[in-house]
């Protein structure tokens, strides 16, 4: 009987990805990896969060080898807006699971994103940088 082996893989990081508060003025680029070995790339954005409310987060997962793979967890961390409104404020649910994404394509995978009930004023308008992490294994 043949066994499959199986790799674990690192999400390549999203930075520059974003989710806005309401009343954001527009989107921020999407990240493109540079030279470096070859890895699945997260990327997503949200805009209109208010608090209290939870809205879906669009993940676009991109496989770049010849191989399919299975995406088993994604994350994202939350960067400091610049504004008096805490990250904390913003939460966005992890993914743990099994999601299938074909040799060199791309899936969407939807998670919420929230901000606070308790979120201050200051939090309007605010703009928060994500970086995506996961992983995943090689079929």
């Amino acid at each position: 009987m043949r066994r499959r082996g199986r790799a674990v893989l690192a999400a390549a990081v999203a930075a520059g990805t974003a989710v806005t508060a309401a009343h954001a003025l527009g989107r921020v680029p999407a990240w493109s990896s540079n030279a470096g070995p070859k890895r699945f790339s997260i990327s997503g954005h949200v805009d209109g969060l208010l608090p209290g409310r939870r809205l879906p987060l669009v993940l676009r997962i991109r496989n770049p080898w010849s191989r399919r793979i299975r995406v088993t967890s994604v994350g994202a961390r939350i960067a400091a807006s610049g504004r008096p409104c805490p990250p904390r404020n913003v939460k966005i649910d992890r993914f743990r699971g099994s999601l299938a994404v074909g040799p060199r394509s791309t899936r969407t995978l939807v998670v919420n994103a929230s901000l606070g009930a308790g979120a201050p004023a200051a939090c309007e308008g605010a703009t928060f940088a994500l970086t995506f992490f996961g992983t995943a294994v090689r079929h």
